[in-house]
């Protein structure tokens, strides 16, 4: 449903133009943001994207696919729900990028849980995305996408939050690696990251 498999499986539809094929599906944040880092990987930009509906066309345009790929926006409209209940597509590319998408998805969160009850889960959830998104700039290689969105689940009468961040960076077990930490498998790889105090920029190469 959500299209994020087919960029999992690698299995990308493309058709006979040589573009990579949107189908007219709903796609959450996650799909989005694999989406691009996927198309920045392989250089493609968002002219070698065919959107099937319309309305995906504008939801696409609306969350900044094309500054994403291309560093232009032709969206003629005011972002007005930007930090409300959503945050655009944004390339962390740069440590202001990087603290301007933060920035954008804490507002939604302070905004979406702001009673008395949630206030501790909502400070704990701000500093969650601003470690992610420190993560990702600090080994993503600028390979990293990040955005957020408040949706309705088809089978719930309420809503969720979800905020999506993809890279092609080498991965847990590679950068592990990398600076010579021998982990046998990506599941050893990811208990020695959630560790804390562990951290790859403190081995030495």
């Amino acid at each position: 449903m959500y299209g994020l498999r087919e960029f999992l499986s690698k299995d990308v539809p493309f058709n006979i133009n040589g573009q990579l094929v949107v189908h007219d599906n709903h796609y959450t944040p996650g799909y989005w943001t694999a989406l691009v880092a996927h198309c920045r990987l392989k250089n493609i930009e968002s002219d070698g994207i065919h959107i099937v509906s319309e309305k995906n066309q504008g939801y696409a345009s609306a969350i900044g696919i094309e500054k994403a790929l291309n560093g232009l926006d032709s969206y003629c409209y005011e972002r007005k729900n930007s930090g409300v209940n959503y945050s655009e597509l944004v390339h962390l590319n740069s440590a202001d990028d990087t603290n301007k998408a933060t920035g954008t998805i804490n507002s939604c969160i302070r905004q979406l849980f702001d009673t008395p009850d949630l206030s501790s889960f909502s400070t704990d959830l701000c500093e969650v995305v601003g470690e992610l998104h420190d993560n990702v700039w600090s080994h993503g290689m600028s390979t990293g996408f990040s955005m957020a969105q408040k949706w309705n689940p088809p089978t719930s009468s309420g809503y969720c939050f979800e905020f999506a961040l993809a890279d092609c960076g080498l991965g847990f077990l590679k950068e592990l690696n990398r600076v010579g930490l021998n982990c046998l498998n990506d599941e050893d790889s990811i208990k020695w990251c959630i560790e804390k105090g562990n951290s790859s920029k403190t081995l030495k190469v």
